[in-house]
């Protein structure tokens, strides 16, 4: 097959109808260095934050919604914040100026954050934004609370409702949604000692946690690093694995 072939329009038929068409072209190989990576600014938060948690979600109504959520944080003296922002994705991937939306019930920094849709999680409502433990004030002490978002097609969350609590209170912790399930990885307790556990509760059709279930451990005890799917295996990168003194950014420190 030449590079550069194209399939022409690819379509999926189920019971439930067919998909939009989609072109695939091939290629002969996809060469990759990070190098190539260039970054470009776009818009900017109202205040800086550090340690918010953030959430992408494709919202399908009448139109088709793309949306970037950015959920707590600390603001410039280290207290939580509730706020809830979010901007919409353009098609070059520029973003929306920032609105505020629905505020969180509680204030919340260095929590963790994933959206359900129906690609993903056996919903049938547009969406639904989950934000899982985090740190309720500036010494760090720990929420086991979990939180959904209902969202509407348009972005904007229009409710929160506390769901199944954690079993056990944590921050800066990892939080995904893989096959209708929510996964939570690892994070630190109060006194920022990184724990190793690993929890998953089934999403049922109507957005409700299920019971948290104990999955195996991480290898390694871990806080503060990037959680997320890569193909079929979930996959973990860098982190802080040992405890330290609280400063006046008491979780920001990254560790390899």
């Amino acid at each position: 097959m030449p590079s550069g072939a194209a399939t022409g329009a690819v379509v999926v038929k189920t019971s439930g109808g067919t998909s939009n068409a989609v072109t695939f072209t091939l290629t002969q190989n996809a060469a990759f260095s990070p190098s190539t990576i260039s970054w470009t600014a776009t818009s900017s938060f109202a205040v800086g934050l550090s340690g918010h948690a953030a959430a992408f979600a494709e919202l399908n109504g009448t139109t088709t919604t793309r949306a970037v959520y950015v959920i707590g944080g600390a603001d410039n003296t280290n207290a939580p914040v509730t706020t809830v922002s979010y901007a919409t994705v353009g098609g070059s991937g520029s973003l929306s100026g920032w609105a505020t939306t629905t505020a969180l019930p509680i204030a919340l920094s260095f929590d963790a954050a994933a959206a359900a849709t129906p690609a993903n999680a056996r919903i049938t409502a547009p969406g639904f934004l989950y934000v899982v433990g985090g740190a309720t004030d500036a010494s760090g002490h720990a929420s086991a609370n979990v939180y959904r978002g209902a969202l509407a097609a348009n972005g904007t969350v229009s409710s929160w409702t506390q769901m199944t609590a954690l079993p056990v209170p944590l921050h800066s912790l990892g939080a995904l949604i893989f096959h209708g399930d929510l996964y939570v990885a690892g994070g630190a307790t109060t006194g920022n000692a990184p724990v190793g556990t690993v929890y998953r509760a089934r999403i049922d059709s109507t957005g409700a946690l299920g019971a948290w279930q104990t999955e195996a451990a991480l290898p390694f005890a871990r806080a503060h690093f990037g959680f997320g799917p890569r193909r079929i295996p979930l996959r973990l990168r860098w982190g802080q694995r040992g405890c330290g003194a609280q400063r006046r950014q008491p979780f920001g420190q990254h560790h390899r």
